[in-house]
């Protein structure tokens, strides 16, 4: 809160005349008797209460009424700061704003962190994102140029936006504040939108802005044509501005109650080399979960912690101490926690017993990763203590429902037994991840359903065991596989050789965390044999992801539709490899089943409020909204591209946007 006109606050003890007054005359009363007092007395005793009150609220409306008239002169206003969001506030319907940007020296000189103008032109590409039809942008250069680059089509094509911003920012010259100002007034006077804004984009230097007085009686005609006049400084003498850049999480699937990694994005950019600030993560309830105080260097930092989160809808806001620009302090981001991930594991009926099984690592690897999110550690060491650890979440559970508390469970992994001759279309609808275990053939049909699944976006894993037959498996594989196998490396293991794996695709969201040295590392395990890949024989649209120190792949991958096909060519037993007693085995499978998962619907992450809008080749769309209700939205046509815009997203939840509009 701020003083237009401080001076007038001296005034303000006259709001105490009315009290002085009442005490005065009350004081000087004189008591006379005479007559008829009686009666009078009589009656002034049970009038006296019901009147006293009204006396006090008499001389506090006189007071009040005094301290208003001084409080009208002194003018009392809140200092406006942009609104506080991730990105600039969308534009209301008809909207008209226009930015007079400073290009002079001042703006153009570099800086260790950039220009200042590379921050207004940061901020005059979000104005540009943020706009909607009916409505207008205007950029304008205060070096006395007479037209300003005009936006009024929305979405904006990128890259004319691109253009107009790089031949705004090389507008040099010395900022002419009144006649930029004359240009806004004569841009608002003949604008047809009813909300009008001018921003005004400077460090404000002396030298360009000297005189700025002069200029009231333009700021007054621009107020009264309804016109909202903003401010923002760059690189005062003491410059601080600390923005939220992006908050994501490791993986593309989040589990309920399994620690995630999360990463936060920050930058820096003032005239100090060094700047302290704090953040804090909070849910929507505004429990805090993470709080940190920390010392930023100009330029980005990229923080990394773990979170756990209930299942469901799950929205985390993000927000920074205070600085000399606050839109850029606060994020919020939403995402869908899943509590239940489902694995398909198919086998031949003639299946081993015991730990000659495969099936049983994976029992054992996947009942390790539901007890390290319960809070029972991550290693097969201790598999007693693991089940404890899920026996007692689910006493704690139970005792919070006798409680009449909601449960909550950490999530759950299914891991459902199939063999080949059940494999079809519908079955695989219940799967996130669908694993031929051993299986060296397969019936043509089932092929093709598999195939069918992949190109919906599913994920299938093939591991042949040691007991496979190459040639079957090519020949029965051929539509799925990635390569094609040839004999295992040895026929007898010596258990003083071995090999080791490394990521061969580095960036992969998967492998980066399982490379990390303070995690489950994948490169520890010992390999002792393998299938061989044929030469020559990787699909066009495949891939290798794990590969051994000898050279040999590990693990492949082929694209098939919006879905994968895995080969892993050491089996999943604990016959090749030393993985099953290795922290990075259910690691391994978890991260596996949660990347299966994110390929089956396409999802973006959207603030409420924010327009739904992507690139398409449909004329129209079906948007189901999440309290079922559904809506036709015709495409809009920009230059060469045509674009779906959906505003109505009000309410928060899933938008599902189908190009099948009919059934």
């Amino acid at each position: 809160m701020s003083l237009a006109s401080p001076l007038f606050l001296w005034a303000l003890p006259a709001a105490a005349i009315p009290v002085i007054l009442y005490l005065i005359f009350r004081r000087r009363r004189r008591n006379v008797s005479w007559g008829s007092m009686y009666i009078l007395r009589r009656v002034l005793e049970t009038k006296s209460r019901q009147m006293l009150w009204i006396q006090y609220l008499i001389v506090a409306l006189r007071t009040l009424a005094l301290a208003a008239l001084v409080l009208a002169f002194v003018r009392p206003h809140r200092a406006w700061t942009p609104p506080a969001q991730g990105a600039f506030p969308a534009a209301p319907p008809s909207a008209h704003r226009l930015a007079l940007v400073d290009t002079s020296a001042g703006m153009q000189a570099r800086f260790e962190n950039g220009r200042s103008l590379d921050a207004v032109m940061s901020l005059c590409r979000k104005m540009i994102q943020a706009g909607r039809d009916p409505g207008r942008v205007e950029l304008m250069p205060m070096n006395g140029r007479d037209q300003a680059f005009v936006v009024d089509a929305f979405p904006a094509d990128a890259a004319r936006q691109e253009a107009i911003l790089a031949e705004c920012a090389e507008a040099a010259g010395t900022a002419d504040l009144e006649k930029g100002l004359r240009a806004a007034l004569a841009s608002f006077r003949a604008s047809p939108f009813g909300r009008r804004e001018l921003y005004i984009l400077s460090d404000f230097a002396t030298r360009d802005f000297a005189g700025r007085a002069a200029f009231a009686p333009l700021f007054q005609s621009l107020r009264r044509l309804g016109v909202k006049v903003y401010g923002l400084r760059y690189h005062p003498a003491d410059a601080k501005n600390v923005a939220i850049l992006d908050l994501t999480p490791a993986g593309d699937v989040l589990l309920a109650r399994q620690p995630t990694w999360f990463y936060l994005t920050l930058g820096y950019y003032g005239d100090a080399d060094t700047a302290e600030s704090s953040f804090t993560i909070a849910t929507a309830r505004g429990e805090p979960l993470v709080e940190q105080t920390l010392s930023l260097a100009n330029g980005e930092k990229t923080l990394r912690f773990a979170l756990d989160l209930p299942a469901g809808e799950a929205t985390l806001t993000v927000r920074m101490g205070d600085d000399d620009l606050a839109w850029d302090n606060t994020a919020r981001r939403s995402f869908v926690v899943k509590d239940r991930l489902t694995v398909m594991a198919v086998q031949n009926i003639n299946m081993k017993q015991g730990f000659d099984n495969p099936r049983a690592w994976l029992n054992l690897a996947l009942a390790n990763a539901r007890t390290a999110a319960a809070g029972g550690g991550g290693d097969y060491r201790n598999i007693k203590s693991g089940a404890e650890a899920v026996a007692a979440s689910d006493r704690a559970a139970a005792e919070k429902a006798l409680l009449g508390a909601s449960t909550d469970r950490p999530f759950d992994i299914q891991l459902d037994g199939k063999i080949p001759e059940q494999i079809n279309a519908e079955l695989l609808k219940t799967a996130d991840l669908v694993m031929l275990v051993d299986v060296a053939t397969l019936a043509a049909d089932a092929v093709e359903a598999l195939r069918r699944h992949v190109m919906r976006g599913g994920t299938v894993l093939l591991a042949p065991g040691p007991d496979g037959d190459p040639a079957k498996f090519n020949a029965s594989y051929s539509a799925l596989a990635p390569a094609a196998l040839e004999p295992p490396r040895v026929k007898a293991i010596n258990p003083e050789q071995y090999e080791q794996c490394f990521a061969e695709v580095g960036e992969d969201p998967l492998l980066r965390e399982l490379e990390a040295a303070d995690g489950a590392n994948i490169g520890s395990p010992r390999f002792y044999n393998y299938y061989r890949i044929r030469p020559d024989s990787l699909a066009e649209d495949g891939r290798v992801l794990l590969t051994l120190t000898d050279g040999a792949p590990l693990l492949l991958e082929r694209r098939l539709g919006r879905g994968v096909v895995l080969l892993w060519t050491a089996g999943l037993g604990g016959d090749w490899h030393s993985m099953g007693v290795h922290p990075a085995y259910p690691v391994f499978l978890l991260r596996l089943v949660s990347q299966a998962q994110s390929r089956q619907a396409f999802r973006r992450n959207l603030t409420a409020g924010e327009p739904i809008l992507y690139p398409s080749t449909e004329s129209r769309v079906k948007v189901v909204r999440p309290d079922g209700s559904a809506e036709l939205v015709e495409a809009v046509r920009v230059d060469a591209a045509t674009f779906i815009r959906y505003d109505r997203t009000d309410l928060a939840g899933d938008y599902d946007v189908r190009a099948d509009v009919e059934s």
